[in-house]
């Protein structure tokens, strides 16, 4: 069995691979690949907690090639949020799932930090009722990034 250390240099190097782009890995049998490729994905839900979108870029499997088996790691393209629906009307309509996950845990660091609610909107877009909530701000106009230290001229020039 291959180490984690050595899977994660190839899944290094995958990601340093143009889009489409394959790399093969000798496997000593079909037993093997099968376990080879557990591990590989293992490795890859891990990168997927630290960066979705350069995980999400990655495909895992294995193949049968000269009587040889291989895992098969590839690049793909990148953003597996977006995606694209049929109507009934034959219109296709482009959707995205997000992930909230990771906006959530930058707001919460950025209240953690001393982030005003004007900031952290200012930095990551609108924030929710719920989000509201999760950092503690019940009322939008109670936080304010003016300090008494500043005069409205230095406000003005910023």
């Amino acid at each position: 069995m291959m180490k984690r250390e050595l899977i994660l240099k190839w899944l290094d190097q995958a990601l340093a691979q143009d889009l489409h782009t394959k790399i093969f890995i000798p496997a000593e049998s079909k037993d093997d690949v099968r376990k080879l490729k557990t591990a590989f994905m293992k490795e890859v839900e891990v990168l997927y907690q630290i960066d979705p979108e350069r995980a999400s870029t990655l495909l895992v499997g294995y193949t049968r090639k000269d009587q040889r088996w291989w895992i098969v790691i590839e690049r793909v393209i990148g953003n597996v949020l977006v995606g694209f629906v049929k109507l009934p009307d034959g219109t296709v309509k482009r959707i995205q799932v997000t992930d909230d996950s990771e906006r959530e845990r930058r707001i919460a660091l950025m209240a953690e930090d001393g982030y005003t609610l004007w900031e952290i909107e200012e930095s990551e877009g609108p924030l929710t009722d719920l989000e509201k909530a999760m950092i503690g701000e019940k009322d939008e106009n109670a936080c304010d990034i003016r300090s008494e230290s500043r005069t409205q001229g230095e406000w003005e020039d910023i």
